[in-house]
């Protein structure tokens, strides 16, 4: 399957998520071990050298970390002010930009050929760091308490992406494994549509009230990250595969943890801006990895 196919597959994956959502709603209990597998797959094919740039540059996690939760809270409110959009909308804006990352990120590195412990060990640091870094900004920024619930998310974090990945390189370097890249590549791309027709049939009600200045809005959001977060990785002295996985990092948040904490603190319209970017940062990110292939 040709790459340049993963764009317009995935946007087609969406569409058959809201006009079929009973293809899609059954497999809900099992998108973890999906993405899971995935992970082992990659650790299939992960490189001893890969390992060895986090030895040399331990703060690059860390910057993925400041960047993310320096650049997407402030990116998020510019966006809605500059389409408009009302306060329950720009308050669903901030706290997809106060989430961590999302083990998607991690899918879409893979593809672009970036750094994947770098993408891991970044996205495990946000979320180990959300507790206090998501209610911290929201309450900075509009205002409003929150709780987000650290131990479900650290555990989720480390049995979908941590371990996983982690026993694929253990088992790689004992049984000398050697899978194809293509094979893995076109499973994790699956993986990642499968995924974005799924949170399209979860939310297919709340994305009935689109609008065209939302999407515009939630896509700017996500541009900026992406861009941001790449030209400060390489103003901060990062190559051009560590920059791209910074990128990643700065411009996909975990969607599904803003939308929980919208429904339970706000309300549906609150959500609505998460569910959408689910959707959209996968397309930006397909589309970024292609670019930067």
């Amino acid at each position: 399957m040709s790459p340049y196919l993963y764009p317009p597959l995935l946007l087609l994956s969406a569409l058959a998520g809201y006009a079929l959502p009973e293809l899609f709603l059954p497999f809900k209990p099992f998108v973890s071990w999906l993405l899971a597998l995935v992970m082992l797959s990659m650790g299939l094919v992960l490189e001893r050298e890969e390992l060895s740039f986090l030895k040399r540059k331990p703060y690059a996690p860390l910057l993925a970390l400041v960047l993310q939760y320096g650049l997407m809270p402030p990116l998020a409110l510019l966006s809605a002010k500059l389409f408009n959009l009302g306060p329950e909308l720009t308050l669903g804006f901030l706290l997809v930009g106060s989430a961590p990352g999302g083990t998607a990120s991690n899918l879409v590195t893979f593809l672009a050929r970036g750094d994947l412990p770098l993408s891991v060990s970044s996205t495990v640091l946000s979320t180990l760091v959300s507790p206090l870094a998501t209610p911290t900004l929201v309450y900075l920024y509009a205002g409003f308490k929150l709780e987000v619930p650290f131990w479900g998310m650290a555990l989720t974090a480390l049995k979908v992406a941590v371990a996983p990945l982690s026993l694929g390189f253990f088992l790689k370097e004992l049984f000398k494994l050697r899978p194809p890249l293509r094979a893995v590549e076109v499973t994790a791309f699956s993986t990642v549509a499968f995924i974005v027709g799924l949170v399209v049939a979860l939310n297919r009600e709340a994305l009935r009230q689109l609008s065209i200045p939302l999407l515009l809005g939630v896509t700017l959001h996500c541009v900026l990250g992406f861009l941001s977060g790449y030209a400060l990785a390489k103003l901060f002295g990062l190559d051009e595969k560590r920059a791209v996985t910074v990128a990643v990092e700065v411009g996909m948040q975990n969607s599904g943890l803003s939308t929980v904490l919208a429904l339970k603190f706000f309300s549906p319209l609150a959500a609505l801006p998460s569910a959408l970017f689910s959707v959209v940062q996968n397309l930006v990110g397909l589309t970024f990895a292609l670019l930067r292939r």
